[in-house]
């Protein structure tokens, strides 16, 4: 069975690359948590100039800081969710997408056109016989036809696609 070969790369040095270095980044951010709140505690920085600056550090910077802190743990837990997805992924299957399979369903699709085309034919035909019947309606197929070429489209797009990834 002729296919593509769709190759999956291993993750691995990719998520513990990740995993590194946001875990330094909300390390980093502690630190400055942390470092501002000395600040802001020690009693030697006073007056009323020395108040604003604790409170801005403490109600803005910590702010900001705190909600990067959270996103940064939220994304660690988002790569390690992917990296379960990622690692349930059956390794010994050979992940080939079948073009014979692809071009037949294709032939077959084809035929089904003309098949369409045929029947709507021989409806409008038989209808043109009708004469005691002060009004009769033409079938519609174009729906049908629009259907079968973007589906057509789409199973040549999904091959090239295939192909532009090799």
């Amino acid at each position: 069975m002729e296919g593509f070969q769709i190759n999956y790369t291993d993750l691995s040095d990719l998520f513990w690359e990740y995993k590194r270095k946001i875990e330094n980044l909300i390390e980093n951010i502690d630190n400055c948590i942390e470092k501002i709140n000395m600040f802001t505690e020690n009693a030697v920085f006073t007056g009323k100039t020395g108040d604003a600056v604790k409170s801005y550090l403490g109600e803005a910077h910590i702010t900001i800081l705190s909600g990067i802190k959270v996103t940064a743990q939220t994304l660690l837990d988002n790569m390690a969710a992917y990296k379960d997805g990622y690692r349930a992924i059956d390794s010994s299957t050979n992940f080939k997408l079948d073009e014979e399979a692809i071009q037949e369903f294709r032939k077959k699709l084809a035929s089904n056109y003309e098949d369409t085309d045929e029947y709507t034919g021989e409806i409008r035909s038989a209808l043109s016989e009708v004469s005691d019947i002060s009004d009769v309606g033409m079938p519609d197929s174009n729906g049908v036809f629009d259907i079968h070429e973007q589906m057509d489209s789409d199973l040549i797009k999904l091959v090239s696609n295939v192909n532009s990834y090799e």
